[in-house]
C-alpha cells in the first residue's frame, strides 16, 4: 500500500494529500475503484482543502498549474497541449480569453471521480476555469457530480412551460446555466414573482413584481394606475400618478433564500418625463430580518443635473403648502441642503431600467420560519410625487467590492 493510501486510512489529514512522485507516476491510477470512495472521503480538512485550493487557484486561469503552488503533484516537463476552451466556460468563468495552453501534469491521472469531489467543493466559476487546463480536466469539471452540487437542492417549483426540457442527453451543467440566466429569470406558478440562481455560487434569487408588493394607495386610480410592461417578465407594473403619502414595502420568507449568504434588495423602476417630487425630500429605505431593523437615506431621482446648482429644488419639486417668502429664489426655487455622501442614489442597469439598493442583509438560514422585510418611504415632506414605474424590488446576493 502506498504512502498516501496508508495515511488516508489512519484519518491523517495532513498526510492524505495525494501525492505522486515522479518515479512512481501511476500510484494513483492504480488505486482500485472501489477503495475511490473511501480515499475521497479521507481527503478533509488540509488535504481536501489544498486539493480544492489549486484547482481554484488563479494559475488555472492562466492554464497551468505550478508545483509551488499545489503541493498535491509534480508537474510534468511534457511539451504543452492545445486545450479548446468552451464558450460557456469563458462567459460564465469571466473573461473571453484565447484558447488555452495547458502542461500536461500528473495531477491530470488522479481519477475522475476524485477531481470531481475536489471541484465540486469550489464554485461554478472556478470549476469552468479548470474545464479548460486538460480534457481530463474538463471531463471531470463539466460531471453531472459536480453540477449537481450547484444546484440548490430545494428550488421552488416554476410556472408551466418556464424551463422546456433539455435535448438529450440531460446535464445538469446545462441546467445550470439556464437557471442562472438572470436576463431571463423564470416565474413562479403565480407569475408574481420570478428567480435564477447567482452565477457565481449558486444562490437563489428573486423579483417580486409589483403586484407582490404592498402600495399604500395602490388599488386607488387617481393615485396610482397599472399599465402593461413589454420589456418585463411581469405583465404589468404600477405606475405613480399623484401622491403625497408615499410607502411601498414587501417581504419574502428567509427560507426561500440560500443559507449563509448576504443579500442586497433593490427597487427596479423607471421615472417618465413628468416626474416631480422624487428628488426631494429624500426617501427612507430599511431593510429587517428577525429583531435587526437596518434603515438608510436614499433618493429615486438625483438632483445634481438641474442647472449645476448645488442645493437648488428643481422645477419639478410642488410642495402642499408654501414655505416662508424668505426662502423663495429666482424662479421660485427653494434652497435646500445637497443630497450628500450618506444618500443612496440610483443607477442605470443592463436592461435599461434604474436600480436603487433599499440595504443588504445576511441569511444565516439556521431553519426558522422567518422572513425578511424591506420597504422605502416618503411621508414626512408632504410634497406631491409623481413619474414613477416600478417593476417590482429585486433580492439578490450581494457581490463583494
Amino acid at each position: 500500500m502506498g504512502t498516501a493510501e496508508h495515511a488516508a486510512e489512519k484519518g491523517d489529514a495532513e498526510h492524505a494529500a495525494v501525492r505522486v512522485s515522479s518515479s512512481t507516476p501511476a500510484c494513483v491510477p492504480r488505486v482500485a475503484s472501489s477503495q475511490i470512495k473511501f480515499r475521497i472521503k479521507s481527503l478533509r480538512g488540509a488535504s481536501l482543502l489544498s486539493l480544492c485550493v489549486a484547482l481554484s487557484t488563479p494559475n488555472i486561469k492562466r492554464g497551468r498549474i505550478r508545483s509551488n503552488q499545489c503541493s498535491l503533484l509534480p508537474i510534468s516537463h511534457s511539451p504543452p497541449n492545445r486545450i479548446e476552451s468552451n464558450p460557456r466556460d469563458q462567459a460564465l468563468s469571466g473573461g473571453s480569453e484565447e484558447p488555452m495552453e495547458a502542461e500536461a501534469c500528473e495531477i491530470t491521472r488522479l481519477p475522475e471521480e476524485l477531481l470531481s469531489a475536489a471541484l465540486s467543493r469550489t464554485s461554478p466559476r472556478d470549476a469552468c476555469r479548470a474545464a479548460t487546463v486538460s480534457p481530463a480536466f474538463r471531463d471531470a469539471a463539466d460531471s453531472d457530480a459536480v453540477w449537481a452540487c450547484f444546484l440548490p437542492r430545494d428550488l421552488p417549483p416554476l410556472a408551466d412551460g418556464e424551463l422546456p426540457p433539455a435535448p438529450p442527453p440531460p446535464c445538469k451543467k446545462n441546467l445550470f446555466l439556464r437557471l442562472s440566466d438572470s436576463g431571463s429569470p423564470l416565474l413562479l406558478p403565480d407569475k408574481l414573482v420570478s428567480m435564477w440562481l447567482d452565477r457565481d455560487t449558486g444562490a437563489k434569487c428573486y423579483m417580486l413584481s409589483a403586484r407582490e408588493l404592498s402600495i399604500v394607495w395602490g388599488d386607488t386610480p387617481q393615485y396610482w394606475s397599472w399599465i402593461p410592461l413589454a420589456d418585463s417578465r411581469f405583465s404589468e407594473g404600477a405606475q405613480l400618478l399623484h401622491v403625497c403619502w408615499f410607502d411601498i414595502s414587501g417581504k419574502i420568507p428567509c427560507k426561500m433564500l440560500s443559507q449563509d449568504t448576504i443579500y442586497a434588495a433593490y427597487i427596479v423602476f423607471k421615472v417618465n418625463e413628468h416626474f416631480l417630487g422624487l428628488d426631494y425630500p429624500v426617501q427612507e429605505a430599511s431593510v429587517s430580518v428577525g429583531e435587526t431593523n437596518l434603515t438608510r437615506k436614499v433618493c429615486l431621482q438625483s438632483n445634481d443635473e438641474d442647472e449645476n446648482e448645488a442645493g437648488a429644488v428643481p422645477r419639478h419639486y410642488w410642495p402642499v403648502r408654501s414655505y416662508p417668502p424668505q426662502r423663495t429664489r429666482r424662479r421660485n426655487r427653494r434652497v435646500v441642503p445637497p443630497h450628500g455622501e450618506n444618500v443612496g442614489l440610483p443607477l442605470k442597469r443592463a436592461d435599461g431600467w434604474m436600480e436603487l439598493e433599499l440595504g443588504e442583509f445576511f441569511n444565516a438560514g439556521d431553519g426558522e420560519d422567518g422572513e425578511v422585510s424591506f420597504s422605502l418611504m416618503e411621508t414626512k415632506g408632504g410634497n406631491w410625487k409623481s413619474g414613477l414605474i416600478v417593476q417590482g424590488i429585486e433580492i439578490r446576493r450581494k457581490k463583494s467590492g
